[in-house]
C-alpha cells in the first residue's frame, strides 16, 4: 500500500486537473453561448457548438473518472490513517 504522501499527492494532482478541466467546460459553455446568438447570421456557427458541445462532454466523462479516482484514493487516505493508529 501506498505511503500517506504519496496518496495525497495523487489526490492534489488529480483534484488540480479537474479543477482545471471545469474552467475549460465553463469556457466552452460560453462560447457555446455566443455561437448560438450569432447563429442566426452565421450559418457554420452551428458546427461550432456542436464540436464544442462535444468537448464539453468528453471534459465531463475525464472530469467523472478522474474524481472517480480521487475519491478511491482519498479512501486509501483514510485506510492509512487508521493503519497507522492502530
Amino acid at each position: 500500500m501506498k505511503n500517506l504522501t504519496a496518496v495525497q499527492n495523487v489526490v492534489e494532482r488529480k483534484l488540480n486537473r479537474q479543477a482545471a478541466r471545469s474552467l475549460s467546460m465553463k469556457n466552452n459553455a460560453q462560447a457555446i453561448i455566443a455561437l448560438a446568438e450569432a447563429a442566426a447570421s452565421n450559418p457554420s456557427a452551428i458546427d461550432d457548438i456542436i464540436d464544442l458541445a462535444n468537448a464539453i462532454s468528453m471534459d465531463a466523462e475525464d472530469l467523472k473518472t478522474d474524481l472517480g479516482s480521487a475519491v478511491n484514493a482519498i479512501a486509501d487516505i483514510h485506510t492509512l490513517r487508521i493503519a497507522s493508529n492502530a
